[in-house]
C-alpha cells in the first residue's frame, strides 16, 4: 500500500489536466519572492495577517494554509502569513535610581537585564545606577538586555604607607617574656557558601525563585531555578570577601534581604 502511494504521488503529476497547478512551498522567502514564484505557477499569495516574530525578519512568510503539493486552480490565492519581525519596545532610562527598582522598570518595558558592572562614583549613592547601555528613548527587540553600571560610592582615599623610622629597634632585655609584637595581618577571607532556606507557596502555580548576591565580585544572581508549588528548598549560594548583601526573589518579588 504504502509503495502504491508513493508511486500514485510520483506520477500524479503527468495525469493531472494542463489546468491544475501544484502548491509550491513558499515557507521562508519574502514577500516579494513568494509573489514572484505564485505568478510563475499562474497563482497568486494572499496576506492573511502580520504579526511580530522574534525568530523571524520582516517580510518573511513563516506559515501557509494550504498544504506543499496539493493541487490548485491557476488564479486561485496561497493563504500566507507574513512576519512584522522582533517587536520595538522604547528603553526607559533607569539612571540615578536603586537596581531593584531599574530592574522592575526595564522588564515591564520587555527587556532584562544584562551585565552589571560595579563602578566608583562620588555624585551616586551605593546601589544606584550610573550608566546605561541603550540610550533613553531608544528602540530595541523585546527581550533584549541592558548592561547597566551601578555605584560603589566613592573612591576610598589612599592610606599613606608609613615611613621607616629612623631610631633602631631595641634589642630585646634578658629575660622579657614579652610576647613581640604581631606585624602579620590575618589572611582575608576568601570564597565560603551560605545556605538560605525557603518554602514555596502552596498556591497551584509555578514559582522562580531567584538569589542576588552583593560581595566583593560585584552584584550577581547565585541561584535562579523555577520550583513546584509547597517545595522546601534548600539554597546554596556563594560569596565573596566577608560582607555580602543577599536579595531572594521569588517570580521577580522581593522576598527578603540579608547582611
Amino acid at each position: 500500500m504504502g509503495s502504491v502511494a508513493l508511486v500514485i504521488r510520483w506520477v500524479q503529476p503527468f495525469l493531472m489536466p494542463a489546468s491544475v497547478v501544484l502548491v509550491p512551498n513558499l515557507v521562508g522567502l519574502s514577500e516579494a519572492e513568494a509573489a514572484a514564484l505564485a505568478r510563475g505557477r499562474g497563482i497568486e499569495i494572499q496576506v492573511v495577517d502580520r504579526q511580530f516574530r522574534e525568530d523571524q525578519p520582516a517580510g518573511r512568510i513563516y506559515q501557509m494554509r494550504e498544504k506543499v503539493g496539493d493541487p490548485m486552480r491557476p488564479g486561485q490565492p496561497v493563504a500566507v502569513w507574513v512576519s512584522k519581525g522582533p517587536e520595538l519596545v522604547d528603553v526607559p532610562d533607569v539612571t540615578r535610581m536603586g537596581f531593584d527598582k531599574a530592574r522592575q522598570i526595564l522588564e515591564s518595558a520587555g527587556l532584562k537585564v544584562g551585565t552589571v558592572t560595579r563602578v566608583y562614583d562620588f555624585s551616586e549613592p551605593v546601589g544606584n545606577v550610573v550608566e546605561q547601555s541603550g540610550l533613553a528613548g531608544e528602540r530595541k527587540p523585546r527581550g533584549n538586555s541592558v548592561d547597566l553600571k551601578v555605584s560603589r560610592g566613592p573612591e576610598p582615599e589612599p592610606v599613606p604607607e608609613p615611613e621607616p623610622s629612623a631610631d633602631p629597634i631595641p634589642a630585646k632585655p634578658p629575660g622579657d617574656s614579652t610576647k613581640p609584637l604581631e606585624t602579620e595581618q590575618p589572611p582575608a577571607p576568601g570564597e565560603r557558601f551560605l545556605s538560605i532556606p525557603y518554602s514555596v507557596p502552596s498556591d497551584g502555580r509555578s514559582h522562580r525563585i531567584r538569589v542576588d548576591v552583593e560581595d566583593e565580585d560585584g552584584l550577581h544572581t547565585g541561584y535562579d531555578q523555577a520550583h513546584e508549588p509547597g517545595e522546601s528548598v534548600k539554597i546554596e549560594v556563594k560569596v565573596a570577601g566577608p560582607k555580602a548583601t543577599i536579595r531572594l526573589y521569588d517570580n521577580d518579588a522581593l522576598k527578603g534581604t540579608a547582611q
